[in-house]
């Protein structure tokens, strides 16, 4: 039925677009465009345990990802978020008497790509073509770093062509050359002259592993470089049928090269600064001399499929300004298929609008379940905005506003703006499932009101996080757990350490062993330092299967730095009781570093590596800070890590550079026979090959040499002659 609905729905856009003149960014292209153009129409956070898409109109995208999903956790496994979005709704005066508007994204796009362009008395006369525009995101690492796993989630691949691999640099590398800092971007400004410098400074959040940056915008009027109109794109009604208001938008993202044990390892930061710009004078009747936004609220929306979208549950927790979205029951079809229990994840409000020098917190949390008797906002349509307005003051959302009928807490017979805050681990409170059954659900999260006069911007902070415990419930507990660090980070302005760069493995499949060499970038990954943290030693895991996390895995061996540290404790979370103690978390022994290990053993099984049988296998760097504050939540920080799958092969007879001779042939020539080299003695199959001549006239000159000639008195031939190369 989530399919059909919005088939239909999506039908009814485009007849919509074509009724308004519209040409949104929302018609995409098939993914194989979107992925291989040189201006990306949308791109992926992929450096840690989360995969999360966005387009360069700042919407939602289901076309990334393998599964169908906008946002995969953890990595590489099933969908936590099908479609995420953000709105805003307004009661505005400017000329046009339509209020309230609601704008932004959710399944449509109410914004397109670009910038408000201005003339030189400040007042808006366009916006850019979206055509010109793309999704920019850059790497710091991308120089040194290994862009396997990085490839294979861009292009929804397990194992990506040399040539994507290829694409992906070539992309980061364009990206960082050419950063648009000067449209807002942030960058770290190293030389410290305001202006943004390839060669010196570093584009992206500052300190962050991986940014994203797009620009978008609801001013319909397009104009060329020399403000002259060109042509008129006008998105706004497309999401939820309202008139647009003049607002643009810049969304970064951010996340930490973090392993999937490190609670940052699951987290992606996302600042919003969103600006009241106007539209140009003139349009809809629009006057900036009045132009004013007296009632402003900023909605975070998510329609957040975990796994399979029919036994969905989500909850909010009032402590922590978190919605999340948790599985009604410990098993699920699509995470069983990948042999993973399954996640929970939501969002978290970190700084909301300000006002009079305080920010806001989030004022109302709602929820609707597709289907059920409280559903959807009509979307293309005016209802829709008067519905979504009645959710964002913190009530049902129909009937429409401006009626308004209030929420009731089930269990306390209250009037609330905030639904299900009760406990899924205890069952205490309002949880979901009281009122209606599991299902496909939607989270609506929003702050306000504040007011905005032209040119005012507001900034957002929002953090959207994941947890994988052992099932459906202590999933929650992680994930709350995981929203202590990111409220730690952005309470300490992000002064964040970053974890050692993943170790490059290649891989030497033997009869009875697999050989792992991590020599390639050893050098690189032992001179770790940041922010107090050394490289400390390597781990070397068996995972159970291709789509196992590090916690499933066994670690096989550990090969540290020869000093005074060994065993290193760490906070780390109970499960199933919610207490945080600490807990021995890595394993030195003064061994000694390494950089190989011969795999003879299933550690998994625990018995010998069988033939035919693909083992999994991941070598992590971890790092240590033995002046770790009490404020700072860790010591120690792991790597991520690239998989590494291999099975057992016949190991050949020869090594590169034997030689194999011939001494016996057949025919009337001289010699010994046929000499082989062996070059790549992986590839001999165990085949027999025959080696022969074909017919050819020739002589011998007076210097001792063959030379071919047309005589047929000196014909001769090699008979074929079969050599075991086994």
């Amino acid at each position: 039925m989530k399919l059909t609905n919005r088939f239909l729905s999506y039908l009814i856009v485009l007849l919509q677009s074509s009724i308004y003149g519209m040409s949104p960014d929302g018609v995409k292209p098939n993914q194989a465009q979107l992925r291989d153009a040189p201006m990306p129409t949308q791109s992926v956070m992929n450096i840690n345990n989360m995969a999360y898409w966005i387009t360069k109109s700042t919407g939602g995208t289901t076309s990334g990802s393998q599964n169908g999903t906008q946002a995969d956790y953890p990595i590489g496994t099933g969908g936590l978020i099908y479609e995420d979005g953000m709105l805003w709704g307004v009661k505005v005066t400017d000329g046009n008497s339509q209020s309230p508007r609601v704008g932004g994204t959710t399944y449509y796009d109410g914004l397109k790509a670009g910038r408000v362009i201005y003339n030189d008395d400040g007042n808006v006369i366009g916006s850019t073509d979206p055509a010109n525009h793309h999704v920019w995101r850059v790497r710091r690492d991308y120089l040194t770093a290994d862009l396997y796993s990085d490839a294979a989630s861009f292009y929804g691949t397990t194992e990506p062509s040399e040539n994507e691999i290829q694409n992906v640099f070539d992309q980061y590398e364009y990206d960082w050359n050419n950063w648009p800092a000067d449209w807002g971007a942030p960058f770290e400004d190293v030389d410290g002259n305001g202006t943004y410098n390839p060669a010196v400074d570093i584009p992206g959040y500052q300190g962050a592993s991986q940014t994203l940056w797009v620009v978008a915008n609801d001013v319909p009027i397009i104009v060329d470089d020399s403000g002259n109109v060109t042509g008129e794109i006008n998105t706004a009604p497309t999401v939820y049928g309202a008139d647009p208001i003049g607002i643009e938008l810049q969304v970064t993202l951010w996340a930490y090269n973090y392993g999937a044990t490190a609670p940052l390892g699951n987290v992606l930061f996302k600042h919003v600064q969103m600006q009241y710009t106007g539209l140009t004078e003139g349009y809809n009747n629009f006057n900036s001399a009045i132009a004013h936004l007296d009632t402003v609220y900023f909605t975070q929306w998510s329609d957040p499929d975990l796994g399979t979208y029919t036994d969905d549950y989500v909850g909010y927790d009032l402590n922590h300004s978190l919605g999340y979205v948790y599985n009604s029951t410990n098993q699920d079809d699509m995470f069983n298929d990948y042999g993973v229990s399954v996640p929970s994840g939501g969002y978290d409000l970190l700084q909301g609008p300000e006002v009079e020098g305080e920010y806001l917190p989030v004022t109302a949390f709602s929820y609707f379940g597709a289907g059920s008797e409280i559903y959807d906002p009509d979307l293309s349509s005016y209802a829709g905005t008067l519905q979504f307005f009645n959710l964002m003051e913190g009530f049902l959302p129909r009937p429409y506003y401006p009626n308004q009928e209030p929420w009731i807490d089930i269990t306390t017979g209250e009037i609330t703006k905030f639904v299900l805050t009760g406990d899924p681990l205890t069952g205490e409170g309002w949880v979901d499932g009281i009122q209606l059954p599991p299902g496909d659900r939607r989270m609506v999260m929003t702050s306000g009101p504040f007011a905005m006069e032209i040119g005012e911007t507001q900034e957002i902070v929002l953090a959207l996080i994941g947890g994988h415990g052992s099932d459906n419930l202590t999933s929650i507990s992680v994930l709350k757990y995981h929203d202590q660090f990111a409220q730690y980070a952005y309470d300490t302005n992000y002064d964040l350490p970053e974890a050692p760069i993943t170790p490059i493995v290649s891989v030497s499949p033997l009869d009875t062993a697999i050989i792992l060499n991590w020599n390639e970038n050893a050098e690189l990954v032992e001179s770790h330092s940041s922010v107090g943290f050394e490289f400390q030693g390597y781990n070397v895991y068996q995972l159970p299967v291709e789509y196992s996390s590090i916690d499933d895995g066994e670690r096989i061996t550990t090969f540290d730095i020869i000093d005074y540290v060994q065993t290193i404790f760490d906070l780390a979370l109970d499960e199933e009781t919610g207490y945080i103690y600490r807990i021995p978390v890595q394993f030195g022994t003064n061994s000694g570093l390494q950089r190989y290990y011969t795999v003879d053993w299933d550690h998994i099984n625990n018995q010998p590596l069988q033939p035919g049988q693909e083992y999994y296998f991941a070598v992590t760097a971890y790092s240590f800070n033995d002046d770790s504050n009490e404020q700072m939540p860790f010591c120690t920080l792991e790597s991520s890590f690239t998989l590494i799958a291999e099975s057992l092969q016949i190991v050949p007879e020869y090594d590169y550079g034997d030689e194999i001779v011939s001494i016996g042939h057949s025919g009337t020539a001289g010699g010994t026979g046929v000499t082989i080299d062996i070059i790549s003695p992986d590839q001999l199959t165990g085949h027999d090959y025959e080696v022969f001549f074909d017919l050819q006239h020739y002589y011998r000159d007076l210097g001792g040499f063959w030379q071919m000639t047309n005589y047929p008195d000196s014909v001769g031939r090699v008979l074929g002659k079969t050599l075991d190369c086994s």
